[in-house]
């Protein structure tokens, strides 16, 4: 029983409502807003609450790199820059205080807890290689560079009094994940009347963070992942694989203008696989034009 309530994890998050971008001609950009909640157990017997909002701003240019025509191939390379905003309170009670906690949390119980405002920009990049419209190779560097401050108030209330100095900020830069994949999209012929888009993926990320940071260094067998996907009549996509040593699932629905998603999928919590895994529920609705 101890071993149960001392490894507590629940999160919910939720992207928007403020989410739009546009994507054309080699150029993107979107805009969006997420917040979040997250019960964690801190310790034997502590209880941890986390409140998060966050506001992500991104832009992002690719160019094709010309190659010869007898190459049949294509080659194109990308660049992003991110802005963002996180503010984070945490709240802290015990395993007894839980319930009240969830059924009470108001305005008083925040503004009295402490709070972090943290802020940055970053570069990301991609190179994309893709033979005969068949094999696909891409490599990713997320947080090519990417420094960050972070302000820590006593109380979210002496962050709302703009009279109260927080002191000197912390610097830091967020660690590189630099991930190599592979996809293969063969060529059905007559079955793609039926059958659209059919593709088995192979990724490893994060290859190199035992040089990077070596003390979040995660075992190789979390790195790897490898999924199916395929779309039925142009309308109907669904998708399986297995990520962290776990087994995920998930299917879209396309009907232009709007498209319905839903993804499970398993996270291990630990640097180490089956110590400490969950289970994600994901539910998305986009409008397109």
């Amino acid at each position: 029983m101890q071993s149960l309530l001392s490894s507590v994890y629940a999160n919910l998050s939720l992207t928007g409502p403020l989410y739009f971008g546009y994507a054309g001609a080699g150029l993107g950009f979107a805009v969006l807003n997420d917040s979040g909640v997250l019960f964690q157990s801190v310790g034997v017997t502590g209880i941890e609450a986390r409140l998060s909002e966050r506001f992500l701003l991104t832009a992002g240019y690719g160019i094709g790199i010309p190659l010869p025509e007898s190459w049949n191939s294509s080659l194109s390379l990308g660049f992003g820059l991110k802005g963002f905003v996180r503010g984070e309170a945490i709240v802290s009670t015990s395993l007894l205080g839980l319930p009240t906690l969830v059924e009470s949390i108001d305005l008083a119980l925040l503004t009295g807890s402490p709070f972090e405002m943290i802020s940055g920009i970053g570069i990301d990049a991609g190179l994309s290689y893709r033979w005969r419209g068949i094999l696909g190779v891409a490599v990713t560097a997320d947080n090519l560079y990417t420094p960050t401050a972070v302000l820590s108030y006593d109380t979210l209330g002496g962050f709302l009094d703009s009279s109260i100095d927080p002191g000197a900020p912390v610097y830091s830069t967020m660690a590189q994940d630099i991930t190599l994949g592979l996809a293969y999209t063969p060529d059905l012929g007559t079955l793609e009347r039926y059958v659209q888009g059919l593709s088995l993926m192979v990724d490893y990320r994060d290859i190199f963070d035992f040089w990077i940071d070596p003390a979040a260094a995660e075992n190789i067998i979390l790195k790897f992942g490898v999924g199916l996907e395929a779309t039925f009549l142009q309308a109907l996509s669904i998708r399986a694989g297995f990520s962290e040593g776990l087994f995920a699932a998930g299917l879209g629905i396309d009907m232009s203008i709007v498209q319905l998603s839903a993804a499970m999928y398993g996270t291990e919590l630990s640097m180490e696989p089956g110590l400490r895994p969950v289970y994600n529920l994901i539910f998305g609705l986009e409008f397109r034009r």
